[in-house]
């Protein structure tokens, strides 16, 4: 259920992009974080963007309302790695894909078809109202 929540939400902000709260905060300069409520919390997955890609960068179990310095520091440094590239070139994750990972737990297309719809709706939330029909 755990992953299949933190699915649904990553997979609305790729669709949807861009997005704010309560879905999508900005922690600073290119560092933002998915909120997904679950039953031990609120999941944060940190993550950037780079052209059309949403680098993810960490994930944490949020219990308290500050975030810890611990976490964020974790979430920088992979930041800065990706920033500078050279390092990343041995990292096995590096090339894999969020899609490939829900394909192999078997939720891509239920994340996806969640997704599609949460987009739409915020879509229509935010477009503005049709005048009333004259009668």
């Amino acid at each position: 259920m755990l992953l299949k929540a933190i699915g649904e939400d990553i997979k609305t902000i790729q669709f949807g992009w861009p997005l704010g709260m309560p879905l999508v905060e900005k922690i600073q300069p290119y560092l933002w974080e998915v909120r997904t409520k679950i039953l031990d919390g609120i999941s944060r997955v940190f993550f950037t963007v780079d052209g059309h890609t949403m680098i993810l960068l960490h994930e944490f179990i949020k219990k308290s309302r500050k975030i810890p310095l611990k976490e964020i520091n974790t979430a920088r440094s992979r930041l800065r790695q990706y920033q500078e590239a050279a390092s990343w070139k041995n990292n096995k994750h590096i090339g894999s894909t969020f899609d490939d990972f829900l394909q192999a737990e078997g939720l891509l297309a239920e994340a996806e078809a969640t997704a599609v719809k949460r987009v739409i709706a915020y879509q229509i939330e935010i477009a503005e109202p049709a005048a009333p029909p004259d009668f």
